[in-house]
């Protein structure tokens, strides 16, 4: 004979069973949200790393002013070498001494030790790496990186090639 107790039982049966498959679709879905966090995580990582690599300053020679016109009186202009993220070169004023630095450029800046050409003391300086416009080579679209505050000249002349191996030299 079915009465209230067994109908009470069937119903608690029938509230385990579906319980039971909630909590495994639950915890199915957190697998796979912790799945999907994870992988995003490590994605946006992996983004990161590919922009800074691409956002630093490229291996080359450098010559920026905060005129746009070379040799401008009163300006200053940095000359510099960069290889493998390490920075050499020099801050000059037309007419004037110059110091040297060396350094490194990471995503961001330049991160500058600068030799003061009379006390021989050295000084922390950086300079902010902002991104000018964008470089593609090798189906892959970099962006090119300018100095915050100073302008991207064509060549160095032989006087700032003539400082920089002067800085190199030290």
């Amino acid at each position: 004979m079915y009465n209230f107790f067994n109908a009470i039982g069937d119903f608690c049966q029938e509230t385990r069973q579906v319980s039971s498959s909630r909590l495994n679709l639950a915890q199915r879905l957190g697998s796979l949200v912790l799945l999907a966090t994870a992988s995003v995580a490590m994605t946006s990582t992996a983004c990161v790393e590919a922009a800074k690599a691409q956002s630093s300053l490229a291996d080359g020679t450098y010559l920026y002013g905060q005129s746009p016109t070379p040799e401008k009186i009163g300006s200053e202009y940095l000359v510099f070498q960069v290889r493998n993220g390490t920075v050499t070169g020099a801050l000059y004023m037309p007419s004037s001494e110059f110091a040297c630095f060396t350094g490194s450029s990471d995503s961001r800046n330049l991160n500058l030790s600068v030799v003061a050409p009379y006390e021989n003391e050295t000084y922390s300086h950086q300079i902010a790496l902002e991104p000018q416009s964008p470089v593609a080579s090798n189906g892959e679209t970099a962006v090119a990186m300018g100095l915050e505050g100073y302008h991207r000249l064509d060549a160095p002349s032989e006087n700032d090639l003539r400082i920089l191996n002067s800085c190199r030299a030290q």
